[in-house]
Formats: structure tokens, C-alpha cells, sequence
């Protein structure tokens, strides 16, 4: 179960479940109204690519600049998105950076986390956590994951 009102975390989980059990629980937290932004990681191959994903399921606003620096400033506002509870969800997981090296998509987890954190350190109006669907626990690997100190969730 996700606490949603903790300052302290966790802000990344996994789960390990088809895409349609993981897009019926996305749909769950929708109509229970928190505001659900979906990512499909075999759009996120490259950090080109993963920008133009996030900004398009997070609805950047225009000035955005599809680079690290440009990510981070937009991540820390989010000031378009109604305020509470933001699920980010990632579906395909192994897929997400899978052109670049593994600690790209460490340093990937990591920046979300920190994000996260820096909105609930700040007292703002959004509660994020990030959940990410693993698919079969081979796809990235249980140790990679839980290397990063993400929780699985049991859904």
C-alpha cells in the first residue's frame, strides 16, 4: 500500500505484473483521484526518447527544453497539474534507457527519487510517487531493483 501522505517515503515502488493488471491498477488510483501520468518504457529506449515521453504524459508546458537541466526545472514546478497525489506510472520497465548503460537507468531512478523528495521537503502541494511495472522479474532484475532500495508492492 502506498502512504501518500508520508514526507519521508518510500517514492519509488515496483511491481512485477502484466501491463493490463498494471494499467487496471493505474486506472484504480485514477477514479480514487489521484492524478495518474502513464509512461510506456519502450518509448523511453534513449534519454531523447524518455524526455519526449515524460514531457507529453506530464504535459510539459511549451517552453521545455528535452534536456536533463530542462527536465529537472519542469519536474520541481509541475504547477499545471491539478495539486495532491501524482502517480507516476512505468510500464515495460526493462525497455526504459535500454540504448544506454544500466547506470543510466540507475541515475535515472535516483533523479526521480530525488524529485520526489525535493517536492515533499518543500511542503508542495503534490504528493509523487513513481511505480514502476517490471513485467516478468528476469525483465530488469529483482537485484537491480531492490539495489536501488525500491519496495515491491503486492497488487
Amino acid at each position: 500500500m502506498i502512504n501518500w501522505q508520508s514526507k519521508d517515503g518510500p517514492w519509488l515502488y515496483a511491481v512485477t505484473i502484466s501491463s493490463s493488471r498494471f494499467w487496471d491498477y493505474a486506472m484504480s488510483m485514477a477514479a480514487s483521484g489521484i492524478t495518474v501520468r502513464w509512461l510506456r518504457g519502450k518509448k523511453m529506449a534513449s534519454y531523447s526518447d524518455m524526455f519526449d515521453e515524460v514531457s507529453a504524459a506530464l504535459q510539459f508546458p511549451w517552453y521545455f527544453g528535452g534536456n536533463s537541466a530542462a527536465f529537472d526545472e519542469c519536474m520541481a514546478d509541475l504547477s499545471w497539474l491539478p495539486p495532491g497525489p501524482i502517480a507516476i506510472c512505468i510500464d515495460d520497465l526493462s525497455l526504459v534507457l535500454a540504448k544506454d548503460s544500466s547506470s543510466e537507468w540507475c541515475e535515472l531512478m535516483e533523479q526521480l527519487r530525488g524529485l520526489c523528495q525535493d517536492h515533499a521537503a518543500q511542503g508542495s502541494v503534490y504528493s509523487i510517487r513513481v511505480i514502476v511495472n517490471a513485467g516478468e522479474p528476469q525483465a530488469v532484475g529483482d537485484d537491480k531493483i531492490r539495489s536501488l532500495g525500491i519496495p515491491f508492492l503486492a497488487i
